[in-house]
């Protein structure tokens, strides 16, 4: 089977998953074309595609040596290119010409071998200087194009995986191991590669699956640069498997790609809570999620706290005091009206910011109702030493919350601190 055969890519025509997020890229950067370009031996055809001629769009493959997607497809990297007129490589090509194209922009869609399966393209009529934001958003899109062939790889793995199991029932043992593997190496996806570093700021997080480590849950986090500061989510998709798994690689896409622009984290939200209302149609998900703002200010750090139904999380204060923010706002993507709860707080040094999943809050042990709830973050936190850095917290939080389950959490439970260092003397 070949790469694209594995991916699914091929199988919707037109494509509803690409279209959707060719649509996003095209209204929230004002390019007239933007296409998902994918490789078929040595031709490009297209899934997903805002402002194509129909000549083009309806006509057949264009051969590789002809496509303007060819050197980011063959070399895996990004190609910016303002003026295509006056370029030796894409402006010679047809279907520059055919488009009219004055500016390009091209990004790597990945398989799950990290392979280069095909493109995200944008393209204006006009020269055109992308700015940082769009060039940081084209790539959160492409990452979430990635995503979605890795969740089609998954499932057409999962697939064949319970055919051989119903054939064969001597192998349910190692099928048990495929799909502990593969949803580890799904959630994994669905995670930060590598815990950034932030310029002045300690930042620490914890993550443990949940369940028997077959299903991948919805807990998710991430941490990006924004405008003018950092931008900093954590939060918990409804359901289990595939489509938790497509809703979170969703959620967390989105999230990134709006806060590359947009400094609000109240439109944030209410952007991801818009996407999600209309994205999967009566197959609807939902999730909760925190997201804040961090702006280094003359007296410390300022923090915008949004929060959409999900625990908001405290402040641990350098003398050792607890501040519980409010939590507030609803569920994301149930209700076309949003609601989002904000709140603003200064992180002075020796501070830090406490955020988790519900997965902590709700650890039990097993046939008894009591919860570990905010209360027990709240006595965890209090319990610290005063000057406990941000490594120490993410573990005091993540291990009472497992002790309280008495060893074994039945739900995903994450946990991320942001602290500003004490000042040195």
């Amino acid at each position: 089977m070949g790469a694209i055969e594995g991916t699914g890519v091929r199988d919707q025509s037109p494509d509803a998953v690409f279209d959707r997020l060719t649509a996003m890229v095209a209204a929230m950067c004002g390019a007239p074309v933007v296409m998902f370009t994918i490789r078929d031996d040595q031709l490009t055809s297209f899934r997903g595609a805002i402002g194509l001629p129909e000549a083009i769009e309806s006509g057949p493959a264009v051969p590789m040596q002809d496509s303007m997607c060819q050197f980011v497809i063959t070399d895996g990297v990004e190609m910016i290119v303002p003026d295509v007129r006056n370029d030796p490589a894409l402006g010679c090509l047809p279907p520059a010409h055919l488009l009219g194209a004055g500016s390009y922009a091209g990004f790597p869609v990945h398989d799950p071998d990290g392979s280069t399966l095909g493109s995200l393209c944008v393209i204006d009529y006009d020269v055109r200087d992308w700015t940082p934001a769009e060039l940081d958003m084209f790539r959160s899109v492409a990452l979430a194009a990635s995503s979605e062939v890795a969740l089609r790889t998954a499932l057409r793995t999962s697939e064949i995986a319970a055919r051989q199991a119903e054939e064969a029932s001597r192998r349910a043992e190692e099928h048990a191991k495929e799909a502990s593997d593969l949803a580890r190496v799904l959630q994994e996806a669905l995670l930060p590669t590598a815990t950034p570093r932030i310029p002045g700021l300690e930042l620490a997080t914890r993550y443990r699956a949940g369940a028997d480590g077959t299903k991948v849950l919805g807990d998710f986090y991430d941490v990006f640069p924004v405008p003018s500061g950092w931008g900093v989510v954590v939060g918990d998709v409804c359901g289990k498997g595939i489509q938790a798994a497509r809703t979170t690689a969703l959620a967390r896409s989105t999230v990134r790609a709006v806060g590359h622009a947009e400094d609000d984290p109240e439109v944030v939200l209410t952007t991801l809570n818009e996407v999600l209302h209309v994205w999967f149609g009566d197959q609807r998900s939902f999730a909760t999620a925190v997201y804040a703002t961090l702006h280094q200010g003359a007296h410390g750090v300022e923090v915008t706290v949004a929060s959409a139904g999900h625990p908001a999380g405290f402040v641990v204060c350098c003398d050792g005091r607890v501040q519980r923010l409010h939590d507030g706002g609803r569920v994301l993507g149930i209700y076309a009206e949003s609601d989002v709860a904000v709140e603003k707080v200064r992180l002075g040094p020796g501070d830090g910011l406490v955020l988790f999943t519900d997965g902590i809050t709700e650890a039990r042990r097993h046939g008894n109702p009591e919860q570990f709830d905010e209360d027990g973050v709240d006595r965890t936190l209090r319990a610290l030493s005063p000057g406990t850095s941000a490594d120490g917290i993410a573990t005091a939080v993540s291990n009472a919350a497992l002790a309280h389950a008495g060893g074994e959490v039945s739900d995903d439970t994450a946990v991320l601190v942001l602290r500003k260092p004490p000042e040195q003397r």
